[in-house]
């Protein structure tokens, strides 16, 4: 029994040491997108006066996020990751404004927008950042393989050219003469990257904070305004033209609606 006693007392004090790993703490971070037009509310299927002066309807607005961080006062990045109960395990998220999971009271006016929840490490940050678009190894992956949202089931795939639509707007403009508006944007190069603080001012701007079982709520507005006023201050046109600019797919019209985002 003694000796028995021994060789258990030498086992336990043989065993390596393994120290216990410590759960980083986070909170949860809601991002909410609102489409607008000028001050009011964008609504899909409403009509709408462009800058241009021409009526025009939206019935399908999206676009897919990714690559979120958050960043230090120091320009170093704290990645954000989904909820653990999220269908979605990959970072990617598309806003579509067709689905309106919540609702917006501004002054009495009513809207719709679209929001979705991530997870991120407990802490004070100086700016979000994020693309519109889809990550290179999910673009150009097989769509069979892909997860989702990148599974080419939500009317964001190209069948005819490999790759993903970054962003969709469909509707229709009696100035269009008939030809449904198409406006597209995709292709790897197309990303758009949004920093929405400068870090040279971060030492004076508000901080993001985000604590342990809070919700931080971030609010990013898309008005389909600045979206049709071109760079040189004239407005973006659906009259027939070449090239056409109410059906967009690519090439220098997509480039030019790609200067014109701004959330």
């Amino acid at each position: 029994n003694v000796r028995s006693r021994r060789k258990r007392q030498m086992c336990i004090r043989d065993r390596p040491f393994t120290k216990k790993k410590t759960e980083k703490k986070t909170g949860n971070v809601e991002f909410v997108f609102i489409p607008k037009v000028g001050q009011e509310f964008l609504t899909l299927g409403d009509t709408l006066i462009t800058p241009a002066g021409e009526k025009m309807v939206i019935n399908d607005f999206k676009f897919f996020v990714s690559e979120i961080g958050l960043s230090l006062l120091d320009a170093s990045e704290k990645a954000i990751s989904p909820m653990e109960n999220d269908s979605n395990q990959v970072g990617i998220y598309l806003v579509d404004f067709s689905e309106e999971n919540v609702h917006l009271n501004e002054n009495g006016r009513h809207g719709h927008g679209f929001k979705f929840t991530c997870k991120a490490p407990v802490g004070e940050y100086a700016d979000v950042r994020y693309q519109i678009g889809v990550p290179r190894q999910y673009n150009l992956a097989d769509i069979s393989t892909n997860p989702f949202p990148v599974n080419g089931k939500n009317g964001m795939y190209w069948s005819w050219n490999s790759g993903f639509k970054f962003l969709v707007i469909n509707g229709n403009s009696p100035a269009a003469q008939g030809t449904p508006l198409h406006l597209s944007i995709g292709l790897g190069y197309r990303m758009l990257d949004y920093n929405f603080r400068s870090m040279l001012l971060a030492e004076s701007r508000e901080k993001i904070k985000v604590e342990e079982e809070k919700i931080t709520v971030l609010t990013f507005e898309f008005n389909i305004n600045s979206f049709l006023t071109n760079a040189d201050g004239s407005y973006y046109s659906f009259a027939p033209s070449t090239p056409n600019t109410a059906q967009v797919h690519g090439g220098q019209m997509s480039d030019v609606l790609l200067s014109l985002i701004h959330i």
